[in-house]
């Protein structure tokens, strides 16, 4: 399914949350928190396109899931770069910066100490790909 960042609903009332309660991972195996599941207005091309999605904490960009590719009659043109959504050039597909840590979410307090290390457990997000949407 279609993944969108919870902070991509921060402000929109007019988006409701609704309940989702299947489990999700990552393809390096970790599990992916899901707050819930919405539909969410995309405007592609100047069209508003209403797309059901999951919503997490856990990822920083929309990954458009095989339900909204297979719908909306996606072409992936590797060699051009561009994904072409129902037969129209949508999406640049680039990456324009390189893989980082980006945070890390802790069940408890931990204190560690200057000059010290400590094992911590712990969720990490990573920045796996880059889709930008063109207007």
């Amino acid at each position: 399914m279609t993944l969108v960042p919870e902070s991509l609903l921060h402000g929109a009332s007019d988006i409701s949350l609704l309940p989702f309660k299947q489990r999700v991972w990552a393809a390096n195996g970790s599990q992916i928190l899901i707050a819930g599941r919405a539909i969410v207005p995309f405007k592609l091309e100047g069209r508003d396109t209403p797309v059901e999605a999951l919503v997490s904490s856990d990822v920083e960009e929309v990954m458009l899931g095989i339900d909204f590719l297979r719908s909306h009659k996606c072409i992936w043109d590797v060699d051009s770069s561009k994904l072409y959504i129902d037969g129209r050039p949508s999406i640049a597909l680039s990456r324009k910066r390189t893989l980082r840590f980006r945070r890390i979410f802790v069940e408890g307090d931990v204190v560690i100490l200057p000059h010290s290390e400590t094992d911590v457990f712990a969720r990490s997000t990573l920045l796996i790909s880059n889709l930008a949407i063109a207007s």
